[in-house]
């Protein structure tokens, strides 16, 4: 029990310092429904799963010179959260209006200045799907807003 707490307080701070670092733009609903998101799904998986993975970090604490270690670690890591739930959610939107493409991928930055920037949002269809590619455009434009690249692909 003293393990999910400290997770939970773990998640919450890391939250947190998401939400500080949200720059004042047209980016900041998107960011801060991500970090909310980020935090649910968090604390729903200490629940479920007793704990959460951090060994990567741990390790990274454990060798000399950690904290390029760390940070570089910790960018990446949230690079790869932000982008697979910024995916997943996109997923179920499109699921919702029965348009499944292949892949969605997210393009993520994360600066050194303590900026993050959703730079690109990239959706991959097959060829039988070419007639969706303007719908599935709209529904990801309408929940990123114009500020976001949406580009759209048609595998062959």
């Amino acid at each position: 029990m003293q393990e999910m707490v400290l997770n939970v307080s773990l998640v919450a701070i890391v939250a947190g310092l998401f939400r500080m670092l949200i720059p004042d733009n047209s980016f900041k609903k998107q960011i801060a429904f991500l970090v909310a998101c980020f935090f649910a799904v968090s604390v729903i998986n200490i629940f479920k799963n007793g704990s959460i993975d951090v060994s990567a970090l741990s390790e990274a604490m454990r060798q000399e010179g950690i904290y390029t270690d760390f940070t570089a670690q910790e960018y990446e890591m949230a690079q790869t959260e932000i982008a697979q739930r910024l995916s997943d959610s996109l997923k179920e939107k499109l699921a919702d209006e029965e348009i499944y493409p292949e892949n969605i991928f997210v393009i993520v930055d994360i600066s050194g200045s303590f900026s993050i920037s959703i730079i690109e949002i990239r959706l991959v269809f097959s060829a039988e799907q070419t007639e969706l590619v303007p719908a599935a455009e709209e529904i990801v434009k309408e929940e990123v807003g114009d500020d976001i690249k949406v580009v759209s692909e048609i595998k062959a």
